[in-house]
């Protein structure tokens, strides 16, 4: 169990994490030591945090001088006993507009488990109105399925808008290299 003293974090088994003034004077810019004796810059401040950078651009920066290596940024879920169905970790993006349907999540990517442990999928959500439902996976196989959870081929879209030809397409809406049926035989707007 970690406790909080300050701006040092102390494991009642051992150190593996400390952060402490970089400079013994800012209260923003920041170190962060672990059990090895390593260091990383950390800067906090209300608005950002940086990661491996004293500058962070965005409110949330990551920086690595990794040569040939990327950075990489880890979401782990600890479940050992993992099933078919079962969301490993999710991403969210949220709103907080008050308009209806009101504030929460707007939209996110989900990576779900499609059988018992060793296939897995991502799944995109998105809101429509006040309804937030799948709309795309890609699987662990690399299908790509748009309006379907389970695609059963390399790219499988359900749910095209079906004309009676391409003018009738154009004059619906739809632009040039989008896709419609006719009669179930699929056709691209030219």
């Amino acid at each position: 169990m970690a406790t909080l003293t300050g701006t040092q974090i102390k494991n009642t088994y051992d150190s593996l994490l400390k952060i402490e003034d970089n400079d013994g004077i800012s209260s923003t810019s920041k170190l962060i030591t672990d059990g090895l004796g390593n260091t990383t810059p950390l800067s906090l401040s209300s608005t950002r945090v940086g990661i491996g950078t004293s500058d962070p651009d965005s409110k949330l920066h990551i920086f690595a001088n990794n040569a040939d290596a990327p950075t990489i940024v880890t979401i782990e879920n600890g479940d050992t006993g993992v099933v078919a169905g079962q969301d490993l970790a999710q991403i969210n993006f949220l709103t907080s507009d008050v308009s209806t349907p009101g504030a929460g999540i707007a939209a996110s990517i989900r990576a779900v488990c499609q059988n018992s442990g060793n296939i897995f999928d991502l799944a995109f959500n998105t809101q429509h109105g006040s309804t937030r439902t799948e709309k795309m996976r890609l699987d662990g196989l690399g299908n790509l399925g748009i309006g379907t959870t389970d695609p059963t081929s390399k790219l499988q879209v359900i749910g095209l808008p079906s004309y009676a030809s391409n003018s009738a397409a154009i004059t619906a809406g739809l632009t040039i290299g989008a896709f419609y049926h006719t009669s179930g035989t699929l056709k691209v707007v030219i």
